[in-house]
């Protein structure tokens, strides 16, 4: 287990330059809600890629396994996960990822979007072990998913993210409305 962000006191600091008052106002934003696992890819975040690719690396340990074809698909399930934390950050809610088996059969909603049920229990396991997420379990009676919140340890991780979008001006859009 590897720590990803070190602090030096419980007060939260300044982050990338953002104001302190300001990381405390958007940590402090509660989480409501929850979306199920879209299709987001890191074309769709160019501006975090940067972000979840060393986060890869730092977890690249946990990650491993010895089979290329079983590490093919924890990579693919690591980009949609983590594309989808990235989101849920934004949005203030939690990640909802089934845990049955029969969820990831080939005609179902998670097997169509190429995942396994060990590449996605092997990233979950791991962003759990790095405190990055924490899970609450479903309840399968009342057909319930497993619900993933965001650590604020991720929080921080992606909060310079948000000012990191930037959009080009166009002066012809300006002068035309």
């Amino acid at each position: 287990m590897h720590t990803i962000l070190e602090t030096t006191s419980n007060k939260t600091q300044s982050i990338s330059g953002i104001p302190k008052q300001e990381v405390d106002a958007l940590l402090s934003l509660p989480y409501g809600g929850t979306t199920l696992l879209r299709n987001l890819s890191f074309k769709n975040l160019q501006f975090a890629k940067r972000t979840l690719i060393s986060l890869h690396k730092v977890l690249e340990e946990d990650l491993f396994h010895p089979r290329k074809d079983a590490r093919k698909r924890i990579k693919i399930a690591y980009r949609l996960i983590m594309a989808n934390l990235v989101a849920c950050v934004f949005q203030k809610k939690e990640l909802s990822v089934s845990g049955t088996a029969k969820s990831y059969l080939r005609k179902e909603y998670l097997g169509k979007r190429f995942l396994t049920k060990r590449a996605v229990n092997k990233v979950l396991v791991a962003l759990e072990d790095n405190n990055l997420i924490v899970k609450t379990k479903g309840n399968p009676l009342s057909k319930e998913v497993n619900k993933y919140l965001p650590t604020k340890q991720l929080e921080k991780l992606c909060l310079p993210l948000i000012y990191s979008v930037v959009e080009g001006y166009d002066e012809k859009e300006t002068n035309s409305c």
